[in-house]
């Protein structure tokens, strides 16, 4: 329940060495391999396939908290991992990895499923919030050239 911590090259992305330490193979046969991904800040969301040696494979979404410390030439990078089943408080995950999830794992556990609906939620507030911002400021500038034109106007009439 930890952090995981570990030197990496400064020119290393955050994406570049997650999907290195996720993509593994197991002695028994499985393996793990991320299909999709993002970084929103400092936190990096990804879809997760586990294949059984049978061939079997299963999809999750994964999140993970990074912290970068720059020391000299290499930095320190750190990452707690947690799988969307642990109901995990981080909800910037894009709406593409939140869907394709759905379509790859259309049956998730409660807590899962809360996660996926809370990132929905998150993104419909957050893009509510600009279109707000947007025809505000389109509602001032309208104000400021009508303002603009009638000044215009009465001084040159005058």
């Amino acid at each position: 329940m930890g952090w995981t911590s570990y030197d990496i090259d400064r020119a290393t992305t955050t994406d570049q060495a997650l999907r290195e330490e996720m993509t593994q193979q197991g002695t028994d046969g499985a393996s793990w391999e991320v299909i999709d991904s993002a970084t929103v800040g400092a936190t990096w969301y990804a879809i997760m396939s586990r294949t059984l040696p049978t061939g079997e494979a299963f999809h999750y979404g994964l999140v993970c908290l990074t912290e970068r410390r720059n020391f000299g030439p290499s930095t320190e990078f750190s990452y707690k991992d947690m799988t969307e089943g642990c109901g995990p408080f981080y909800y910037d995950a894009p709406l593409r990895l939140i869907n394709k999830l759905d379509q790859l794992a259309p049956n998730p556990s409660p807590a899962a499923a809360q996660w996926r609906a809370k990132c929905r939620e998150t993104r419909a507030a957050k893009a509510a919030k600009e279109r707000t911002k947007r025809e505000t400021r389109a509602q001032l500038a309208r104000y400021i050239s009508a303002q603009f034109k009638g000044a215009t106007h009465a001084n040159a009439t005058n």
